[in-house]
């Protein structure tokens, strides 16, 4: 029921495939590929504690 664009936008939050995995676990019915949602969920995963590991290590604006 979604425009094209909005389709398109709403394939590149990583929140469609955390409830997508969510509902298969209680319902046993998924809109998306499992394998994909669970390497988009582990992929974001990395990705922030990479994130979070950069921020860290460079300390700005912590104090001594």
């Amino acid at each position: 029921m979604l425009p094209s664009w909005a389709h398109v936008a709403s394939n590149a939050n990583p929140i469609l495939y955390m409830v997508s995995a969510f509902r298969f676990g209680f319902l046993g019915t998924s809109d998306v590929d499992l394998t994909l949602a669970y390497a988009i969920m582990i992929g974001a995963a990395v990705a922030m504690f990479a994130l979070a590991v950069t921020l860290l290590n460079r300390g700005t604006g912590i104090r001594e």
